[in-house]
């Protein structure tokens, strides 16, 4: 007896169908009246308007509307990711219909998301009290990210949510920053209500514009912080090594995921190191300081924050203010080259072949990503992470220097058997990077690279160019050979979530 596709039990269908791309997924829902069952609340499960895409607030705006009207629907979402929104002074005079029903949709379609758990709204003015309220309701919202600018809602209001145990603020001002310290402790009380341990587990605090995160809320907020995991300041000028140790000494045990990028000019790594040990991390992300702070010191007070750590992955940066002329890249120029590889001053960061063998050593056993942005870093140095750290799975490098052969060879298959993403990544600040000439490298070459890497390697990629390694297989001569394809997958790629403008 034969076995068709249909003779699968239902609810294998699940698991089958997540991992496929929203276009596959909506063809699967067309097959019957069975799979559309099934295919539906996989294909609702994840929403998502991203400011790049086309007639986005046209877009967000239809997508609440069909919230609010279908609450059969919105039930099966769990994650709302919502980038780009209709402001109010985007509506025209004599639409104040319009505006009132765009905003009611939103009430209404949050309110009707009974299993959500996820909600990033970060589009500033578009936030209201009465969406505030509808989230306040929703008993399995756990991650919330959102604009904290006030103006179109109260800060007070903030406090009903209390639910949450990951929290994302960027662009807090004063009257927002002023509840946290209260807005905290709600949560934290209200985790001790449900008989769990209580307070946030991820914070995530992108002031930039801002500067109202510094040292003295750092500590006030610090005791409702106790069981933090993951921890990530972006742009605080006011926070440094004495208020991000306030945080770290309450959550020591229990922090994994430290992001410390581009806060106070007075930030020492190293005194932040003296008498905090952290057996639980496994990444963490910082920018160096701006020359002509020696690098040095913070290096050392980087091995020394981690030498207890099950450290897996590193990232480091410069400030994209900060780019010395001589790793500007220009490929097969033999006139730039010398220019290219000339000595960097001695007061300028860089990620040397020494600390590189430091921190293999450290971690060999554990690392599994190294990204690097801006910073420069010689080949030997790849050369001396890939020689030790052998398990590493994603791996972001300038491009300062090139000798393919030598690349090639420390991260072939044998060398990295588990790599996968390779990124060569900018190796200029972006602020200057329009005034230099930036060749790519030929398709051909990315390829013959990508050969030589372990089969694992599912990303190849340079500059802003990121491509998805596909290997085809040739019936007639049994081959298999490797191609570049279109970057399709679903998640933005990890090169440039790691680039910090």
């Amino acid at each position: 007896m034969s076995t068709t596709f249909n003779d699968l039990p239902p609810e294998l269908l699940v698991p089958i169908l997540s991992p496929l791309p929203e276009s596959s997924i909506v063809r699967c829902a067309r097959v019957s009246r069975e799979w559309n069952a099934f295919a539906t609340p996989v294909l609702y499960r994840r929403v998502a308007v991203y400011s790049w895409n086309k007639n986005a607030k046209t877009r967000a705006a239809a997508l609440m509307r069909t919230l609010a009207q279908r609450p059969d629907i919105a039930r099966w979402v769990k994650h709302i990711d919502v980038r780009d929104f209709y402001r109010d002074f985007e509506f025209l005079t004599g639409q104040e219909e319009e505006r009132e029903e765009v905003y009611e949709h939103c009430d209404r379609g949050l309110a009707n998301c009974l299993n959500l758990e996820s909600c990033v709204w970060p589009r500033h003015g578009t936030l209201t009290t009465s969406m505030i309220l509808a989230l306040s309701r929703l008993p399995r919202l756990e991650r919330l990210e959102l604009n904290a600018k006030s103006g179109t809602y109260e800060p007070a209001d903030l406090v009903r949510i209390r639910q949450i145990r990951a929290l994302g603020l960027t662009m807090p001002d004063k009257p927002a920053v002023d509840v946290l310290q209260r807005w905290f402790q709600a949560i934290s009380d209200a985790g001790r209500e449900d008989g769990e341990e209580g307070g946030l587990r991820d914070l995530r605090v992108i002031c930039q514009s801002t500067n109202y995160i510094g040292d003295s809320m750092l500590a006030r907020l610090a005791p409702y912080l106790t069981r933090l995991e993951t921890f990530h300041l972006l742009g605080c000028p006011k926070a440094d090594h004495v208020g991000v140790a306030a945080v770290l000494k309450v959550c020591s045990s229990t922090i994994r995921h430290l992001s410390l990028e581009n806060v106070s000019l007075n930030f020492d790594l190293a005194e932040l190191a003296m008498g905090i040990e952290l057996p639980r991390l496994e990444s963490l992300t910082l920018t160096l300081p701006t020359p002509p702070t020696p690098h040095e010191p913070f290096l050392k007070g980087l091995l020394q924050l981690t030498a207890a750590s099950p450290l897996a992955a590193l990232t480091l940066s410069l400030p994209a203010t900060v780019a010395p002329p001589s790793t500007s890249l220009v490929l097969y120029n033999p006139s730039v080259a010398q220019q290219n590889t000339a000595p960097q001053p001695r007061e300028y960061p860089h990620f040397t072949t020494e600390f590189a063998r430091k921190l293999a050593q450290q971690h060999a056993s554990t690392f599994r990503k190294l990204a690097i942005t801006r910073l420069p870093t010689p080949l030997e140095a790849v050369e001396t992470i890939c020689a030790y750290c052998r398990k590493i799975e994603t791996l972001i490098i300038p491009v300062h220097q090139f000798d393919w052969p030598r690349l090639a060879a420390a991260i072939s298959a044998s060398s990295l058997p588990y790599l996968r993403t390779l990124h060569m990544s900018y190796p200029t600040s972006p602020r200057i990077r329009p005034f230099i000439r930036h060749e790519l490298v030929a398709v051909t070459v990315l390829t013959e690279l990508a050969a030589s890497c372990s089969l694992t390697l599912e990303q190849i990629g340079q500059i802003n160019k990121v491509y998805e390694v596909v290997r085809k297989w040739d019936k007639g001569t049994d081959t298999t050979s490797v191609v570049l394809d279109r970057w399709l997958g679903p998640q933005f790629p990890e090169a440039f979530q790691v680039v910090r403008a």
